[in-house]
């Protein structure tokens, strides 16, 4: 990966680097929190390009880039192999904002697109998708996974309205000793 590296010394000069067109933005995380506002600010239109934080994160980071579905942070000290993965995994989910895998520029693919960002990385254990026959929830499910901290992990998808309704309660929910004799 070749990238060719801009400087910004404040937020008009970044918003005019976004203006002509930037792949990714990354902030030293030991400047004083008004230039990172300031600079986060300049990022507002520009939900789609991703962020990251170079040193130590605090609760002033978190705080500017809550929501935000392009967001990572790296440490100080960190080594390239590291740096490298991080801006690997941004831009890839950069492009997956912009519809390279469910495809369609639409207001609610956007945001169904910067919900699966968002909420792939949370340790939740299990999600419901519903939906029309061939609406694309099994693509939204391998989104989902695909960007989990489980993506190594296999991936198996389950068809709810293939499972008869007795069997999918008793899976659910469970059943009492003795209750099919």
């Amino acid at each position: 990966m070749r990238l060719r590296v801009l400087s910004a010394a404040n937020g008009d000069a970044l918003g005019r680097l976004l203006r002509r067109g930037v792949d990714l933005v990354a902030f030293d995380l030991e400047l004083p929190p008004a230039v990172l506002a300031e600079g986060v600010a300049a990022l507002d239109q520009y939900r789609d390009v991703p962020m990251l934080g170079l040193g130590n994160a605090d609760e002033n980071w978190d705080r500017l880039l809550w929501g935000s579905p392009l967001k990572d942070q790296i440490a100080v000290p960190f080594e390239a192999a590291v740096l490298r993965q991080h801006l690997d995994q941004l831009l890839e989910r950069g492009d997956f904002l912009h519809g390279a895998e469910l495809v369609g520029q639409s207001p609610l693919m956007r945001q169904l697109r910067e919900r699966i960002l968002i909420v792939a990385p949370t340790p939740v254990s299990s999600i419901l998708l519903t939906g029309e026959s061939g609406a694309g929830k099994d693509l939204v499910a391998e989104a989902l996974h695909r960007y989990s901290s489980r993506r190594e992990c296999p991936f198996r998808p389950l068809n709810c309205g293939a499972i008869p309704d007795n069997l999918l309660e008793n899976e659910l929910f469970g059943h009492e000793k003795g209750a099919f004799t």
